[in-house]
């Protein structure tokens, strides 16, 4: 064998990364639930675009002239 230990023997050579970590995987969730909700946001304003329902802006209101066209 090796006349040379490694450091991490005396600990089992177990690391952080081994250990289940609640705040990373509720980082990854959050950061996974924030893509999601960013493409339905980019889906629906998609849709929402394309749509035949909406052709485009509204006709402008016809205005009557502030004078009468007789006088």
């Amino acid at each position: 064998m090796n006349a040379v230990e490694s450091p991490y023997a005396s600990r089992g050579g177990r690391h952080r990364g081994e250990r289940h970590d609640p705040v990373g995987t509720a980082l990854t969730l959050l950061w996974g639930l924030g893509h999601v909700v960013t493409i339905l946001l980019v889906v629906i304003a998609a849709d929402h675009q394309l749509s035949t329902e909406h052709p485009g802006a509204a006709p402008p209101v016809r205005v009557l002239p502030d004078h009468s066209p007789a006088a």
